[in-house]
């Protein structure tokens, strides 16, 4: 207020639905009218659902036999030994999984909760009925039976990825990064780290030109005039690891 002090005030809002059954919030005060996406518009809603906890999926990550992923990167398949992890999918010369990023997802997965429940009605905008990554779980047999989860993620939100699990009619909103990681390869980066040790002859061009370093013995050593260190070069050389990979075979390139 004009002195200073907060002044409370009430508004007062009804949620409705328009002609094309999309949710509309309008203001009693003015009559302003604001159309509501179905995620803001599920949060008006009152149901059991949206006093569920959290929790998905709660097992021990070593139940979690396996998993097979088919997203923009193509299809993968890592398994769980005892404590290490396995690349099933894709074959390739060198190729293992990556440790860290295959640990980090199975546990998310083997703990998966909602950020928010969404509703038990699939929408299209929610894009599950053709989801951008599926991903199905073996779980350790239960009465000699093994059980196969199969997690659908949809389209992102403000807050996350619509997502459900095929056998069950609840939606719900998981945190972006599992999401993120189903659109990342599983390879460890590490088979195409090449050691400077077996590098023969390295060209290296930029706009100021071109490097050329040749073995001489044991070393790497700059060919030529240029005043490059060879030592400086050879460290950097040695410091390249790729961050990301792109394409792998004949997978398609990463959409991000």
């Amino acid at each position: 207020g004009p002195d200073g002090k907060t002044v409370e005030r009430i508004e007062e809002v009804t949620i409705g639905l328009a002609e094309d059954g999309s949710a509309l919030a309008r203001r009693a005060e003015d009559g302003a009218t604001l159309r509501l996406g179905d995620l803001a518009a599920a949060a008006f809603t009152t149901s059991d659902l949206a006093l569920r906890e959290p929790s998905v999926l709660d097992f021990p990550e070593g139940d979690l036999r396996s998993l097979e992923i088919t997203s923009s990167v193509g299809r993968q398949r890592v398994v769980r030994e005892g404590g290490t992890y396995q690349l099933a999918e894709p074959k390739g010369e060198g190729y293992e999984a990556d440790p860290a990023r295959s640990s980090e997802l199975f546990l998310a997965l083997a703990k998966l909760r909602a950020e928010r429940w969404v509703g038990a009605e699939v929408k299209p905008s929610y894009g599950l009925s053709k989801p951008r990554a599926t991903v199905s779980l073996l779980v350790k047999p239960v009465d000699d039976k093994e059980r196969t989860l199969k997690l659908l993620l949809g389209e992102r939100t403000d807050h996350g990825t619509f997502a459900k699990l095929e056998d069950r009619p609840e939606v719900f909103v998981v945190a972006r990064r599992i999401d993120e990681a189903t659109q990342r390869h599983l390879v460890s980066r590490a088979v195409f780290i090449v050691p400077t040790e077996v590098m023969s002859r390295v060209e290296l061009r930029g706009k100021a030109g071109s490097l050329v370093l040749v073995r001489d013995g044991k070393q790497l050593k700059v060919e030529g005039t240029s005043r490059a260190r060879s030592s400086d070069v050879v460290e950097a050389l040695s410091n390249l690891i790729p961050v990301e990979l792109d394409t792998l075979g004949d997978s398609p390139a990463r959409s991000q």
